[in-house]
């Protein structure tokens, strides 16, 4: 039998051929400009915060929020597009790679917008402004997020996108709309304004409450977390935490309702995806899963640093949390610690995701930033492992040893704080010292001390928290009432924002609430000294005036009040200055009072 002969093999030999030179060349092309974006990365290259090193290869233009970049706009009369992430987030890499590397965003923003990066975890004033602007929109808790601002300083729009699409269109409506029809976007800049200043410019109204309306909160806040499931982590947690940390203090009281909850929630976490069991650590609560059910952000000292407070002191209700707690512990240690300055990183980057461009760019793994907020949760983190440790039988010699690591540790980051002051008395945002001025620094900085001195007993340290906490009496007091979050408004070129008073919860507990546990605490440990009780009762009537229709964020004021009914005689002599009883069910809830100005 004769062979086959197959006529048309040459043809596809040709073809074939054909096919891999045209893949070659796409590949040629890619790593072309891949070499010349490493050449000639955008003007973030000249920045310092990890984010902004991290978006320096992208090809949109980007500028960092300077007094030259607001002139620049107002000189060009260009919309300002300001997009706000983080370096461990993951939706921020992914949408980095897939829309601010394509050509055609980046060609509608270089020549309509001017565009501006900000790093949420370096800015944090810039980044609550906007994020208050984005809730406005009913624009979830997280990020990348953008807001579009006119030449001078007013929000336009503000949206999160997911596609190029959706991206694409905002900007060439707002394009459009600016250029052809200013007088409808001047109309819909003034509607919003005064939407803003509606909702948030309010001087406090205190309301008195009892230590039976708190009882009452209590209750109403279980029956809202009970009718939800345990949380997988597929979905951001913006509230999480907060709740938690309430939950834990009634817990500790012996309400047994709260250790059921609690309990609930903790094994859920722990037996989610989000938790690392190879190296450790949990992936950001505020990012999630994605479709695939893997974790979508980084790891974060914020919440890990919370977590290890939460596992290490639940542990004593619960032994069964204690081996996630040496965990956290030795996750800290190994992946974040550092020995110079003495202190922890800030966060560590989102899953990789190998594509031909990530093989190629350079790419950080690590923040390396310290801040202050951070850091302060570290150090009562730290010193409630050391409690919970000093609690148990029968230590053994790699407990002693993660105790006396955990002591060290906390006193040395302490005087890294403590570096951190400012001549005028407040302290740096962060160890690259180019922001200072924010509340909760302040706040969370004076906690840490004052949990260091009940450790040691050092008037060094109590002097320390002392000094800050005269400082915020001194210089961010609300005359109305409460606490604004900066002393003093910030002001680029023809930009403002100005202070605000919160009392609602973020990530964090808010300010006011945060303000509140630190006068408390000083109270206790300054015995026979009531205007620090007077004053904590006064900051929680001033929350109470301000209480939302969402419970959900009211958890900052629950761990505060009952903090309070625990720590204090339910005889209190000071009362609010007016007839507003603490509101039941049906009342007229309250938004935060603030002070804004774009």
């Amino acid at each position: 039998m004769e062979p086959v002969i197959e006529r048309y093999a040459p043809r596809f030999v040709v073809l074939s051929g054909v096919s891999v030179l045209i893949v070659l060349m796409a590949w040629l092309g890619i790593a072309l400009r891949l070499v010349e974006r490493r050449q000639h990365p955008n003007p973030l290259s000249q920045t310092t915060e990890g984010y902004l090193q991290a978006c320096q290869y992208q090809l949109v233009p980007w500028q960092p929020w300077t007094d030259a970049t607001i002139r620049e706009a107002a000189r060009l009369n260009r919309p300002v597009v300001v997009d706000v992430g983080t370096f461990w987030s993951g939706r921020c890499a992914r949408l980095g790679r897939e829309l601010y590397q394509d050509s055609g965003v980046a060609d509608i923003l270089k020549r309509e917008f001017v565009p501006v990066k900000l790093d949420a975890d370096a800015s944090p004033k810039r980044a609550r402004t906007l994020r208050l602007i984005a809730q406005s929109f009913d624009l979830p808790l997280r990020e990348p997020l953008i807001v579009i601002f006119t030449p001078d300083g007013k929000p336009i729009v503000a949206m999160a996108p997911e596609t190029r699409a959706e991206l694409m269109r905002l900007l060439e409506e707002v394009s459009l709309a600016f250029r052809n029809a200013p007088a409808e976007v001047k109309a819909r800049v003034q509607q919003l304004e005064q939407e803003l200043i509606a909702r948030w410019v309010r001087a406090a109204t205190p309301a008195a409450f009892t230590d039976q309306d708190i009882l009452r909160l209590n209750e109403e806040l279980m029956d809202a977390l009970e009718q939800r499931e345990p949380t997988d982590g597929s979905q951001p947690q913006p509230y999480w935490l907060n709740q938690s940390e309430w939950l834990l203090t009634l817990a500790e009281s012996g309400d047994p309702r709260a250790r059921i909850l609690l309990r609930r929630r903790l094994e859920a976490l722990r037996q989610s995806r989000l938790w690392d069991a190879r190296q450790g650590g949990f992936h950001a609560l505020l990012e999630g899963l994605d479709s695939e059910g893997k974790p979508l952000g980084g790891k974060r000292l914020i919440e890990n640093a919370r977590l290890l407070s939460l596992y290490a002191r639940a542990s004593q209700i619960e032994p069964t949390f204690r081996a996630t707690a040496d965990a956290l512990l030795d996750f800290l240690r190994t992946h974040l610690w550092q020995e110079r300055p003495p202190g922890f990183r800030a966060s560590v980057s989102p899953p990789r995701r190998t594509t031909p461009m990530t093989q190629t760019l350079p790419a950080l793994k690590v923040d390396s930033t310290l801040y202050a907020d951070g850091n302060a949760l570290a150090i009562m983190a730290l010193l409630d492992y050391v409690e919970s440790v000093s609690s148990r039988a029968g230590d053994s010699s790699l407990d002693q040893a993660r105790v006396q690591w955990a002591q060290q540790a906390a006193v040395r980051t302490m005087e890294t704080l403590r570096g951190l002051r400012t001549f005028q008395g407040d302290l740096y945002h962060s160890s690259r010292r180019q922001v200072s001025d924010w509340l909760p620094d302040l706040v969370l900085v004076a906690r840490a001390a004052i949990r260091l001195y009940c450790i040691q007993r050092s008037e060094r340290t109590l002097q320390f928290a002392q000094s800050l906490l005269t400082h915020i009496e001194a210089h961010y007091r609300d005359p109305t009432g409460g606490y604004y979050d900066v002393s003093q408004g910030k002001r680029w070129a023809s930009w403002t924002l100005m202070p605000m008073r919160l009392s609602t919860d973020t990530e964090l507990p808010a300010d006011n609430a945060l303000v509140a546990l630190a006068q408390i605490e000083f109270a206790l440990v300054q015995q026979g000294r009531n205007e620090w009780r007077k004053r904590a009762e006064r900051t929680l009537q001033v929350m109470l005036g301000d209480r939302p229709d969402n419970l959900e964020q009211f958890a900052g004021f629950a761990l505060a009040a009952n903090r309070f009914r625990v720590s204090f005689s339910s005889n209190r002599t000071e009362e609010a200055p007016n007839d507003h009883s603490y509101l039941g069910h049906g009342s007229r809830g309250r938004d935060t009072r603030a002070r804004l100005q774009l």
